[in-house]
């Protein structure tokens, strides 16, 4: 796995795609940050066509341990952030031979979930 993509990278790229100074296109990409936190705080679905969805549902609160004292403490409800990635992101078959679980050949792999094959 290589190096991740940072934010740092992101302004470079929107600069350079967009002919804006650094400091610009610094602003663009924090903006559209900020927007997306402050969706998911407030419960909300973010959607990015082609990327995926981005989500943060509330959990319900729940019974932790001090670790000091091992007493048994409530944990309030909180957001969970996930994300479901877009057709963009999912893995496309191709036409090499696969073999699956059971050793089996499969010619035209399955996507995950699917059924075998006939």
């Amino acid at each position: 796995m290589g190096m991740p993509l940072v934010r740092e990278d992101l302004i470079r790229a929107v600069a350079k795609a967009t002919r804006l100074r650094k400091g610009e296109a610094r602003i663009v990409v924090d903006k559209i940050l900020d927007q997306v936190v402050a969706a998911l705080r407030r419960g909300e679905r973010v959607e990015i066509r082609g990327l995926g969805s981005f989500a943060a549902p509330l959990v319900t609160g729940r019974k932790g341990r001090d670790l000091k004292t091992g007493r048994e403490i409530p944990l309030p409800p909180r957001r969970k952030p996930v994300f479901k990635p877009g057709q963009a992101l999912k893995p496309r078959p191709t036409m090499e031979p696969t073999v699956d679980k059971s050793g089996q050949t499969l010619m035209f792999p399955q996507a995950p979930g699917a059924g075998p094959t006939p």
